[in-house]
């Protein structure tokens, strides 16, 4: 099992791939993937910033019709970090050492971009699509921005996005532009 695959698993993107199929069960799911979900007014691409704090960390799933973005604290990551924190939080009252404050302010900071997060997006209301690339710290991710009315979505998805789904995602968005 690869980085990636782990970090789908760990995310639940199965989850999220499950519930667009329930929701648009004759749309073909055709891409699904853990990312980082940046909500910004900017189109332009955020990099290293303290803004990365406030990121969400969930899923994004693709159809033929629509971009599927939630974030669920429901998923084996949050348990891990849970279980980290508490255990940082018991070590640093039995122990007394200030190092074990460090845990808990970690986990705290991921259990926090685990806040719930839905966005149901139909390709009529995406402005233009932008793909790119960031290098992680394992390896090189996908960033699509996504340009809506008022706002922009910037998702590092953890599965590359394959060429089809960037074929389809840039032609909606010439047409809709044009």
């Amino acid at each position: 099992m690869s980085l990636r695959d782990t970090t789908d698993a760990f995310n639940h993107s199965s989850g999220t791939a499950r519930a667009v199929h329930l929701s648009y069960p004759s749309e073909p799911l055709l891409f699904s993937s853990a990312a980082t979900i940046l909500e910004t007014n900017r189109v332009t691409p955020t990099g290293w910033s303290l803004r990365r704090i406030f990121q969400r960390r969930g899923n994004v799933a693709i159809t033929a019709n629509r971009l599927f973005v939630e974030s669920n604290l429901f998923s084996p990551l949050t348990l891990i970090w849970l279980v980290a924190g508490g255990f940082g939080i018991y070590k640093l009252f039995n122990g007394g050492e200030s190092f074990n404050v460090i845990l808990p302010i970690v986990g705290a900071l991921f259990i926090f971009q685990r806040r719930p997060y839905h966005r149901d997006i139909s390709f009529e209301q995406i402005r233009s699509i932008q793909f790119g690339s960031v290098r992680g710290v394992a390896n090189r991710c996908d960033l699509m921005t996504v340009e809506l009315q008022s706002h922009a979505l910037q998702l590092v998805t953890a599965q590359p996005v394959p060429t089809d789904v960037r074929n389809l995602l840039s032609k909606i968005s010439t047409v809709l532009i044009t």
